[in-house]
């Protein structure tokens, strides 16, 4: 059986795909020159309403909506550092700018073991140079090897190895008393 011979699959080129896009599927004529289309004029749809009434949970298993002691704490302590750290250093450790200084972790906040440590991890630098250090971290670490000593940026690297450490509200309290006492010293 002969049948016939399959057409040759031509292939689309961007012109052909943006001249498809150009003309009307239903009426074959060019989009813009045509008359304006008009949306089919369907039924407008009804609302769904759910017939389940709404449950409200009680109060006693709403969730709190007031912050708790350990985040208030937290929340103290951080600014506390930052702001002894900013009056202890008074310019930017790396680069000596005096402007837009700001609290500056070597190992990042997000590592509880190290986020309060004011002698070594805690440094003041202009907001240039801590964006910086995020991405090349050569200037900070000759600060603290300069400052601390050759192990302390290893020792913070190893203290940053910890997965999962968290402070107890008591320990909190006293980091809270102890800069306190720090910031009033200074």
């Amino acid at each position: 059986m002969i049948g016939n011979p399959k057409p040759e699959k031509r292939v689309k080129t961007i012109e052909d795909k943006l001249r498809a896009s150009q003309i009307c599927k239903r009426h074959g004529c060019l989009k813009w020159q045509c008359h304006p289309h008009k949306l089919s004029e369907a039924k407008p749809r009804k609302p769904i309403v759910s017939k389940k009434p709404i449950r409200v949970k009680p109060k006693a298993d709403r969730r709190k909506l007031t912050r708790t002691e350990r985040s208030l704490l937290e929340a103290e302590l951080v600014k506390l550092c930052s702001e002894y750290v900013r009056k202890r250093d008074l310019r930017c450790v790396t680069c000596g700018s005096r402007t837009e200084l700001t609290c500056s972790h070597f190992i990042k906040r997000a590592v509880q073991v190290t986020t309060y440590d004011l002698n070594g991890n805690l440094n003041c630098q202009c907001k240039i140079c801590n964006e910086a250090h995020n991405h090349d971290e050569t200037q900070y670490e000759k600060y603290i090897v300069k400052t601390y000593g050759k192990e302390k940026p290893t020792i913070l690297r190893a203290l940053a190895g910890i997965t999962y450490f968290k402070w107890s509200v008591v320990e909190l309290r006293n980091m809270v008393d102890e800069t306190k006492k720090k910031l009033e010293e200074l």
